[in-house]
This record gives C-alpha cells, structure tokens and sequence, in this order.
C-alpha cells in the first residue's frame, strides 16, 4: 500500500504561488535576453563576433559598447538585460549610435562558440575585468577605453544612455562636432566640459591620496561624484539645446 504524505491546503496553495512566480520569473528573463548572433556585426544589434564589431565600428566610426555578461547565471546582468537592454528606448538608442557586443561566461558551455571561448578570457585579462556584468565603451575602430559602467537594481534605459552620451560627448571627435555644428552654445558647452574634467582630476588626486574610510571622507567623496553628475546633466542639456 503506498503511502501519503499529508500536505495542509495552505502549503499546497503556497507551492503553487511560488511554483507559479518561479514560471513568470523564468518567463521573463527568457523574453528579456536579447538575441546574440554568432558571426558578423550590424549597427545596434548584438553580436559574439568581436573582430567583426571593431571593423564595422570603424566603417562606420560608432563606438563600440562591450558587455561583460554570464548571461545565464548573473543575476545583475538578467537586470540589465530585463531593464534596460530589453526596452524599445535602448534599441533605438544603439541602433544610432552603438556597435554592440557580447562577451560571455555561461554555465552553459554551448552558448559560446569553441573558438570563442579562449578569446574571451583574453579580453576579459586585457580590459581588467573582475566583476560582471562590466559595460566598457571604445572609441570607434579603436580599442582604447571611453569609459566603463555597472549594473544597478535602479538602471532604466534613460539613466544608462545618458552616462553613455556624457562619456561620448566628452570626447574630442564628439567635442569637435558639436562646436562646428552649434557655435552660438559652443562656450557654454566647453565651460562645462572643462569643468566636468576639473572635477575628475579633482577626484583622481584625492584618490591617490589613498583617504582613510571614515564618514568625514565618504561625505567627500559622495559630494565629488554628485557634483561630476551634475556637470555630466549640464553637458547633456546644452548638447539637446
């Protein structure tokens, strides 16, 4: 005679909430993972094919936005992908403006081709990656740095592009552009991107210093990064006019 387990109506009913959250969950990552091609690289689609982004990056001088993902384990990069890189704003935005690839580290040893696999470790070493995900951004058809960012649980498609478009706006290509296409904003824009740098260098210096953690120096160093924000908000205003 087999036997049965007694389970009270009110764990049973529990089981199927959580078994049922545990679907939608799944559900969602699944819609909100972006599709990755394997070879050959297109303006604001996602690619594998690192070789393949840089040259199309030079074509057709984009940067090109890396994304240091372990994209079927790391919670923080499901995230970004359901927040921000699943969302109609951001696929606009890349497809103007970004050349987009994947760098990935799975569980899942069949979501990285072989001859990938040893490729992305190098690249992983090369750009001092420890932490995923880590989003590095490269000045088109180079593999010089522009800037890097994080992952956080607040990240919205607007908040990411606009720390993008700070870091591209900065640059002299970009520099050199809004001052000839725009003189009558170009002092103002100017003023604040050398004060944006002011208070980078600021920070940098401080840093050296190597500051003991105490409350006194976590204040400084909140009211540096606000105030670099800020200055990043303003460049951001005059270059929409």
């Amino acid at each position: 005679m087999t036997s049965m387990k007694f389970v009270p109506s009110s764990l049973r009913c529990l089981r199927r909430a959580l078994g049922a959250a545990a679907g939608l969950l799944l559900a969602v990552a699944a819609k909100a993972a972006p599709e990755v091609a394997v070879e050959g690289a297109e303006v604001g689609e996602w690619t594998q094919d690192y070789e393949a982004a840089l040259a199309l990056s030079a074509e057709e001088q984009l940067p090109v936005f890396l994304n240091f993902t372990g994209s079927d384990w790391c919670r923080w990069c499901m995230l970004m992908d359901e927040q921000v890189f699943s969302e109609p704003e951001w696929e606009r935005f890349a497809r103007e403006n970004l050349v987009l690839v994947t760098l990935d580290y799975p569980n899942d040893p069949t979501i990285v081709p072989e001859e990938y696999k040893d490729r992305n470790q190098e690249l992983q070493s090369a750009y001092g990656v420890r932490a995923l995900p880590t989003y590095v951004l490269l000045e088109p058809g180079e593999e010089a740095e522009l800037t890097r960012l994080g992952a956080s649980d607040d990240a919205t498609p607007d908040s990411f592009t606009d720390k993008i478009n700070v870091a591209l706006r900065t640059h002299p290509l970009w520099i050199e552009r809004f001052v000839e296409e725009h003189p009558e904003r170009a002092e103002e824009f100017l003023a604040a991107v050398e004060e944006r740098e002011g208070k980078l260098d600021e920070l940098e210096e401080w840093l050296r210093t190597q500051p003991e953690r105490t409350r006194a120096n976590e204040r400084k160093f909140e009211n540096l990064q606000y105030e670099i924000e800020q200055t990043g908000e303003r460049i951001n205003e005059i270059w929409e006019g």
